[in-house]
């Protein structure tokens, strides 16, 4: 192996690693959002719970649901954009992957695709996350608030 094949074997492992970072990144990611949906939706139990016992009043119960909202957006834009970025950043490192493959006299490597979105997990965790928002947009003025009078 000379110093130039050596330099490409290092810079392939080099590749491959920060693809695992990457992978390993998306699931902090979506392990984050996860307990922090749990957390919006225990944080609105309480509230029409409180307010059902009278603990707290109408005005200040639809304020905090619309807080929680707010939160919970704020938080899946973040979520989404690390996301998004990440697969970017996958996606540069797999055309590196395979412009460095293609120079190798081994099978055929196929070109990384974006048409493959589907079966990339991180697809189903942005499909998640907006669901989650919708569905929270959705359930606030239609169940929440009407149970908050």
């Amino acid at each position: 192996m000379n110093y130039s094949d050596s330099l490409v074997a290092d810079r392939y492992k080099y590749v491959l690693s920060q693809k695992q970072a990457l992978n390993d990144k998306t699931f902090k990611i979506a392990s984050f959002y996860q307990a922090f949906t749990i957390v919006i939706a225990a944080a609105q139990f309480e509230i029409v719970r409180s307010f059902h016992k009278e603990e707290i009043d109408a005005a200040f119960s639809v304020a905090s649901s619309w807080g929680l909202l707010i939160v919970l957006a704020l938080v899946s834009v973040i979520s989404l954009a690390m996301t998004i970025g990440g697969i970017l950043a996958w996606r540069s490192y797999s055309r590196e992957e395979y412009e460095i493959l293609s120079k190798s006299p081994s099978d055929k490597v196929k070109v990384p695709m974006i048409v493959r979105a589907f079966s990339w997990y991180e697809t189903y965790i942005i499909i998640a996350i907006i669901l989650a928002v919708a569905g929270h947009i959705v359930a606030l003025p239609c169940i929440i608030l009407p149970a908050l009078r």
